[in-house]
């Protein structure tokens, strides 16, 4: 009698474990196809960025070049009337420059 409670105490227990690892192999195949479906967004942006053109290319890097004060504002968090008076330049412009570059 007492080696039969001990054999289902026993099978209680691997039966609790087992049910973990089903969750455990359950969660893992999520993660493993959120990681899959993450990679795919990004092979997928690096295409698209691939087939900008380079002409295009170039244009965006000499247009940040010609305004890199305001971008370097813009990226250190100051507003719009903020950099308007340091660099000496009218809001539509800064306005302009900060919807580009997003």
């Amino acid at each position: 009698m007492d080696e039969i409670s001990k054999l289902q105490e026993m099978n209680c227990r691997l039966s609790g474990r087992i049910n973990q690892l089903e969750n455990e192999v359950v969660e893992l195949k999520r993660l493993s196809e959120s990681q899959k479906h993450k990679i795919s967004l990004e092979q997928n942006r690096r295409n698209e960025l691939n087939e900008i053109p380079f002409s295009q290319s170039m244009n965006y890097r000499q247009f940040i070049q010609n305004n890199h004060e305001v971008v370097k504002l813009i990226n250190d968090g100051c507003s719009n009337e903020d950099i308007s008076q340091k660099l000496n330049k009218s809001i539509c412009e800064i306005e302009m420059i900060r919807r580009f570059i997003k």
